[in-house]
């Protein structure tokens, strides 16, 4: 399976929910997750289907 798409697209979600809550903690939180978001779309990438266990 592919989650690449899947991943960015959370990323984006995560990223653009911390522009609407008005809460700091909140919004850390939400950057936090579209960062690991991205980051693990991009170990994936890197890595390719070989590091991926099952894939």
């Amino acid at each position: 399976m592919n989650y690449y798409p899947l991943l960015i697209a959370l990323g984006l979600l995560f990223l653009a929910g911390s522009f609407l809550v008005t809460h700091a903690t909140g919004r850390i939180v939400l950057v936090v997750l579209s960062c690991v978001a991205f980051l693990v779309a991009a170990i994936m990438t890197v890595l390719g289907p070989a590091g991926v266990p099952g894939g």
